[in-house]
């Protein structure tokens, strides 16, 4: 039964394997690769291929993964310091440059500020206190004109 099975997977057509389902399958519902290859319809080896890569990242351990998501804002944070430090030290600068330098630390900072649901963008808050000014009073005159005043 084990042969049949076995070539029954090496006659199966080779199919492209979406990579976000089979890591879903291998990491959270921890199914082998052959088990995911069954679901999806192709060969062990084009799940292993696909995937691999992905594991080589995240590991094989979806605890570490949350638990980097419940504290991400903190490990950027973090990364940002390490960054901030390592390009004020003298020998760096000197080896790399500051550009380089300076597109990371703002790359990291930025990345931080999304994370904790701040803008990244420069907001003029008192262009923005205008608008709402204008709409304001347009939306008192159009009140005013669907419910006017009876004397």
């Amino acid at each position: 039964m084990a042969q049949l099975q076995s070539r029954k997977n090496l006659r199966r057509p080779d199919q492209k394997c979406d990579v976000s389902v089979a890591l879903k399958l291998r990491l959270v519902n921890k199914l082998t690769y052959a088990e995911i290859a069954d679901k999806m319809g192709c060969c062990k080896q084009t799940v292993h291929a696909a995937i691999k890569r992905f594991e080589q990242i995240i590991g094989n351990q979806p605890e570490e993964l949350d638990a980097y998501r419940q504290r991400k804002a903190e490990l950027l944070e973090a990364a940002e310091l390490q960054v901030l430090e390592k390009i004020t030290d003298p020998e760096t600068l000197q080896k790399a440059s500051l550009n380089n330098a300076a597109y990371t630390f703002a790359a990291l900072h930025n990345a931080g500020r999304l994370e904790r649901g701040k803008s990244t963008a420069n907001v003029d808050i008192r262009h923005t206190q205008e608008e709402i000014e204008v709409l304001d009073a347009e939306y008192k005159e159009l009140q005013a004109q669907l419910n006017p005043v009876k004397e």
